[in-house]
């Protein structure tokens, strides 16, 4: 704060050198970069295709969850990226196993979560974590034509009393009739698919 400001020095104060360096220094690092992740105009075309295509039945579900609903779509999969209430719970109790009470919630809510009953058979359960307050954390991974999808799948988190407190994941929707339509016969190595 006690440094002068760059618009009271003409550009040419300390902050202004400081900022140059951070700046060249930015400019030279490689960075993040993920192809599934949507940006700029791509990333408004795909939110709004998303709200175009929305049921009444889904759009009704979405509010009929209050105004703390937390209501998160995936851009690229047009699945459920985050779904959940800050405050309260997404199901009542129930004394049916965590798994049950999980998958239970995700077939009656295919819809709103963008799948397609079809979506069910691709689920493959990879791990039940009980956290340090109950939470039950299940986790499907997805697969089809016997490989493993990367980075996609869903996870739903279950109290200890039975409530489903969250989805998550951004899972794949149709995702056998995708994988039939995909080549086969030739592997990708690592350096083709860079």
């Amino acid at each position: 704060l006690g440094l002068p400001s760059q618009a009271a020095t003409g550009g040419h104060g300390p902050s202004a050198r400081i900022s140059s360096r951070a700046d060249s220094s930015e400019s030279r690092s490689p960075g993040y970069y993920d192809a599934r992740r949507l940006s700029g105009p791509a990333a408004a075309h795909s939110m709004r295709q998303q709200v175009h295509t929305r049921s009444k039945a889904v759009e009704s579900y979405y509010r009929g969850l209050g105004t703390q609903a937390v209501v998160s779509m995936d851009p690229l999969t047009h699945t459920v990226r985050d779904l959940g209430k800050l405050n309260g719970y997404l199901t009542g109790r129930s004394s049916a196993s965590a798994r049950t009470i999980a998958l239970r919630y995700v077939r009656t809510h295919l819809a709103d979560l963008g799948l397609h009953k079809g979506d069910l058979k691709t689920l493959h359960l990879r791990q039940d974590y009980v956290d340090s307050v109950g939470v039950h954390n299940l986790s499907w991974t997805q697969r089809a034509t016997g490989r493993t999808v990367f980075g996609n799948g869903l996870i739903v988190r279950v109290t200890r009393d039975g409530r489903v407190l969250a989805v998550q994941g951004s899972p794949v929707s149709h995702l056998a009739k995708l994988a039939a339509k995909a080549p086969t016969g030739s592997k990708v190595t690592a350096a083709s698919a860079r």
